[in-house]
């Protein structure tokens, strides 16, 4: 008994003090379902300055915010909701692939942004990564020098047979001359991984456009009859 309670009180001591005694044990004005009505909910603690205790208090009004928006009558509050995490990793948890995947019918519409893939394996694992991945049906990938994101994109896009075609030349000691054609089909990835690291990242070197290929599970682009299509932001 003794030691869980000296582990509860030791978890539980930094809501006695401080930021998060402001936010989580005294009176507020400000809940969850502020959100389903049309506000718009900014958590201003970023975790460069607050660290650990910021990453906690996004953490936990995210979680609630969740639950809040998984139970509401959407008959009654039809209006969409949206959750925006910039450097989601530090945010993500085992419990959002659970919440992706009845989102829709939520209608929440969530935007999680990240540097790499390796991000997310750092603080979920790859099984959570993936799970969370596979909920998340659109996807924008922007340039990137990360291979092991680069890779794990290209495989998203899947492979195809491709046609590729070859020639030699030769000159025998009589000096004639001989070419050789050859063909052969080929699985190869459609994106392949070296062409993130070549996309548009604005500026004005770039024209200020920021270049992406998206994805989309289940649809075919018209444009590229793929399920891939390269898109341009423009900056100005």
């Amino acid at each position: 008994r003794s030691i869980i309670v000296t582990s509860l009180t030791s978890m539980m001591d930094i809501f006695l003090r401080g930021v998060l005694h402001d936010l989580f044990c005294t009176s507020t004005t400000i809940v969850p379902e502020m959100t389903h009505e049309g506000s718009v909910l900014i958590i201003d603690l970023p975790v460069k300055e607050f660290t650990q205790i910021g990453q906690l208090s996004q953490t936990l009004i995210k979680y609630v915010w969740q639950r809040a928006s998984e139970r509401r009558d959407v008959t009654r509050h039809p209006r969409p909701a949206f959750l925006w995490c910039d450097e989601a990793q530090f945010f993500a948890t085992a419990t959002d692939a659970e919440f992706q995947s009845t989102a829709r019918s939520s209608r929440i519409a969530t935007v999680y942004l990240s540097q790499n893939i390796g991000a997310y394996y750092n603080h979920l694992g790859q099984p959570d990564t993936h799970s969370l991945m596979g909920n998340l049906q659109t996807k924008f990938f922007h340039a990137n020098g990360d291979p092991m994101t680069n890779s794990w994109a290209a495989d998203l896009f899947a492979k195809s047979w491709q046609f590729r075609g070859s020639t030699s030349v030769g000159t025998a000691q009589e000096k004639t001359v001989s070419k050789n054609y050859a063909a052969s089909d080929s699985l190869d990835f459609e994106v392949q991984p070296g062409e993130f690291t070549t996309l548009r990242k604005g500026g004005p070197d770039s024209g200020y456009c920021v270049e992406a290929i998206a994805f989309q599970g289940g649809r075919i682009w018209h444009e590229t009859s793929k399920n891939h299509i390269k898109v341009g932001f423009a900056q100005r």
